[in-house]
Parts: structure tokens; C-alpha cells; sequence
């Protein structure tokens, strides 16, 4: 549960940062939506590290893969229907390096 919530909190910031920046043009918002983006992308690096890989074998998803995945794919969509062709590009990135990582860690040997 606390996962769960953990999820829903971290990814409601920042879906809401990217409304308000993309949706209602607040810019301080656009700048937190940006760098969230690319911070993301860098630190999804870590998950093709095999202590990475070793924990979320331990671990389950913390919302279905089917929010998961449709979750990432409205904010890449946003970001590229406003242009910000660079960080969807950098949010593409974090999306392929996340699901092929909890892919790995879940399929059955």
C-alpha cells in the first residue's frame, strides 16, 4: 500500500506539473516538468544495473503494468504534441529503460 501511494503521489506531481506547464502555460512549471523529465531519464540508467535488476525481482509493481504504461505514454504524448521534442525524446528513453527492466524482472523462468 505504501508503494501504491508513493506512485500515485510522485506521478500526480508530476502530471500536474506538466498540465500546468503545457495545458494552463506556467512556466516555473514547465521548468520543474522539464528537468523531472530529464532527471528521470538519467536515473533510469541505474536500472541496467544488476543490483537493480536483483531488487525488483524481490519486488512486485506498484500499480498495474497496463497504468504503468499508459501513464508514461500520455506524458510522452504531451510532450511531444507541445513540441519539447528533446524531452520526450529524454522521457522516451526513461519509458524503454523502465518497462524493459520490470519486463526482465517478471518473466517467468
Amino acid at each position: 500500500m505504501k508503494r501504491k501511494f508513493y506512485w500515485f503521489l510522485m506521478n500526480g506531481l508530476f502530471a500536474a506539473a506538466v498540465y500546468l506547464a503545457y495545458f494552463q502555460r506556467v512556466e516555473g512549471a514547465e521548468r520543474v516538468a522539464v528537468f523531472w523529465a530529464w532527471a528521470n531519464a538519467v536515473l533510469s540508467l541505474g536500472y541496467c544495473t544488476d543490483k537493480a535488476k536483483a531488487l525488483l525481482k524481490t519486488k512486485s509493481r506498484s500499480v498495474p503494468k497496463w497504468i504503468d504504461i499508459s501513464y508514461d505514454l500520455c506524458i510522452l504524448a504531451i510532450f511531444v504534441w507541445f513540441g519539447a521534442i528533446a524531452t520526450g525524446a529524454a522521457y522516451l528513453f526513461h519509458f524503454i529503460l523502465h518497462t524493459a527492466a520490470w519486463e526482465e524482472a517478471t518473466k517467468e523462468t
